[in-house]
């Protein structure tokens, strides 16, 4: 099982929600997907929204 958080399309690049959610559960690696274009940084992926389709689990 793997918790999401989820963020409105236009909220700010660090918002509470996912801040929140990183000091609470402290994930390795943090997903936003947004309309943006994929960008990956240490603790960050921005995966646009049309690559959401091509996420697996393994």
């Amino acid at each position: 099982m793997y918790r999401i958080a989820i963020e409105k399309l236009y909220e700010w690049k660090c918002s509470k929600s996912l801040k929140t959610y990183r000091e609470r559960f402290s994930p390795e690696l943090s997903i936003r997907v947004s309309v943006a274009d994929y960008k990956k940084e240490d603790w960050l992926v921005n995966l646009p929204l049309y690559a959401i389709e091509n996420i697996t689990v393994e």
